[in-house]
């Protein structure tokens, strides 16, 4: 019997995390909303077409998020602007390394993105960006 799969939201955007830059923050929930994508088709069992059409987005959305939060800390002269532009420069390298790997048909390669979600949302955006908001906010 096919049971219909709920929507499940693996992350939620909320104004905790936003760094009150509506351009950033709207990127930020084009994101949220890109993962939550990603993690209904694999619980309905489409991870794969899934990512093969959320990669692209993903890192067109991610690559401007990064830009934009790097003007901005620029602009404001933020103090640790080369430790985040660096997280940032990691994070754009790992997904291009997810891409490869995906057109490589490795078979893990949903899974793995799904854990770089994870891991950049509680190292990079819990712990950078909420210090780059409390600059913001000072």
């Amino acid at each position: 019997m096919n049971m219909p799969i709920a929507k499940a939201e693996l992350l939620v955007w909320t104004p905790k995390v936003s760094l009150h830059v509506p351009d950033i923050d709207q990127e930020q929930r084009v994101l949220v909303g890109l993962a939550n994508g990603l993690h209904s088709g694999m619980l309905a069992g489409r991870g794969v077409e899934t990512l093969e059409t959320f990669l692209p987005e993903f890192t067109r959305y991610a690559t401007c998020l990064c830009a934009d939060e790097e003007k901005l800390m620029a602009a404001i002269h933020y103090p640790d602007i080369w430790a985040h532009v660096r997280e940032h420069q990691d994070q754009l390298h790992r997904i291009k390394m997810m891409r490869d790997s995906f057109d490589r048909g490795e078979t893990m390669a949903t899974i793995k993105m799904m854990v770089f979600i994870s891991h950049t949302t509680s190292n990079h955006v819990m712990v950078a960006d909420r210090q780059l908001r409390a600059y913001i906010l000072r």
